[in-house]
């Protein structure tokens, strides 16, 4: 099973140790999450928070995932198309 890039990490992976010692990953938000936030955070300021309803801030939130993951694809498929091209 291969992961998309919109769910690799957006950030450099920290290794850390648990209580136990064990090494473990943190690895923070995904691009596709980094993305649909910065998305949210533009509408939000373009929008004045203090007029939208709760419904109206789900529907952003909806409405920036959308957007992220339209394009996380075209920069998914963007990377393809060059990395195919032979010169």
């Amino acid at each position: 099973m291969s992961q998309r890039n919109k769910d690799l990490p957006a950030m450099p992976v920290h290794p850390m140790q648990d209580k136990f010692g064990q090494v473990i990953l943190m690895a923070g938000m995904s691009k596709l999450e980094i993305t649909a936030l910065n998305i949210l955070s533009a509408q939000l300021r373009k929008n004045k928070i203090e007029d939208l309803s709760p419904m109206d801030i789900t529907y952003l939130i909806k409405e920036s995932y959308n957007i992220a993951d339209e394009f996380c694809g075209y920069i998914e498929t963007k990377g393809e198309k060059e990395s195919s091209i032979i010169i």
